[in-house]
């Protein structure tokens, strides 16, 4: 019992000392609050904006690509709110997925793949380059519907032509 009024003295004492400061707890606030979150959210995903960015890109594009589709095949009538939904979804997905999987990488997996390849984030890249994989293929479906040819064709075209020129330089 003894040492509790002495730890309660010491405290009585401690106020009314000019010389020694308490520290001040400072009130909740949630601006405050919030910058702090927004900030910390921010310093998480720096590492990865570009991957980011690129799946956003690729959504942003697709969509265009799918409403302009839409219109030339079914007018106006055929774009709807419900179809638009899925558009927030599927933007939601993909950067949760691309999110979920760069913090799996940076806690576990980064350390072993680093003693094999030079790359920072395997996993996480590999990913992002799988998400915008699907949805190049699906712009490349928009395109060939808008307009009449296939992207991965023609490029198939001049991969093969530079090919082509290629061997004829070497003879």
């Amino acid at each position: 019992m003894k040492k509790i009024n002495v730890l309660f003295n010491y405290f009585d004492i401690a106020k009314f000392n000019k010389n020694y400061k308490i520290m001040k707890i400072p009130e909740f606030n949630i601006v405050t609050y919030l910058k702090t979150l927004l900030i910390s959210l921010i310093a998480l995903v720096s590492p990865i904006y570009g991957l980011l960015l690129a799946v956003g890109a690729m959504i942003f594009l697709d969509t265009i690509l799918g409403v302009t589709k839409a219109i030339k095949l079914g007018g106006w009538e055929s774009v709807t709110s419900r179809k638009a939904s899925v558009i927030i979804s599927k933007f939601l997905l993909y950067q949760l997925t691309v999110l979920t999987f760069f913090i799996i990488d940076y806690n576990l997996i980064n350390e072993f793949t680093k003693l094999h390849y030079q790359n920072n984030y395997l996993l996480t890249k590999l990913i992002t380059l799988s998400l915008c994989f699907v949805e190049a293929k699906s712009i490349d479906e928009n395109i060939k519907t808008i307009f009449g040819f296939s992207l991965w064709t023609n490029l198939k075209e001049v991969l093969m032509r530079t090919q082509e020129v290629k061997k004829t330089t070497k003879k």
